[in-house]
């Protein structure tokens, strides 16, 4: 009888034991939201931009079609305050001056543009870094949906 009383004082004593060590994990899994630090920065595009690269259908019509050289070169727009200026003629997604909005002011995926007098359009824009510049990307159809144009754009002032 003693044996019994033992056995069953240490399958209680077990028990308890048990329970509070599930007790004490349960009560320590606490979940925390944790929150970054920081923000993304608003990406600021600012300023006069021209193309460094220009590709038509995966073409280069820079290194391969040299006389687009010339009026590629000359063209750039300028960015201010929700507006852009355009300078020189080249196909283009707009053209004629006019406002802009991002789709996303820190994770901008697409670029509006909405010419003065004119119907807004939107066009695919990246914002990479290359060789330590910002530069812009855009991508789009101006006119003819079979002809892709993807220019990259580099800031010069």
């Amino acid at each position: 009888m003693k044996t019994y009383i033992k056995y069953a004082n240490n399958k209680v004593y077990n028990l308890l034991f048990l329970l509070m060590g599930i007790t004490m994990v349960m009560s320590s899994c606490k979940t925390e939201k944790l929150t970054p630090d920081y923000t993304e920065s608003v990406k600021d595009i600012a300023g006069t931009w021209k193309v460094v690269n220009a590709t038509v259908n995966g073409n280069d019509i820079i290194k391969n079609i040299p006389d687009n050289m010339t009026q590629i070169s000359a063209f750039n727009i300028s960015f201010k305050d929700g507006k852009y200026a355009l300078k020189g003629l080249v196909p283009f997604i707009v053209s004629l001056d006019g406002s802009y909005t991002l789709s996303d002011p820190q994770y901008p995926t697409d670029i509006t543009f909405a010419p003065n007098g004119g119907k807004a359009i939107t066009t695919a824009f990246t914002y990479p870094i290359t060789q330590g510049q910002r530069q812009l990307q855009l991508t789009f159809s101006p006119g003819c949906s079979s002809n892709t144009y993807i220019y990259t754009l580099s800031k010069i002032n």
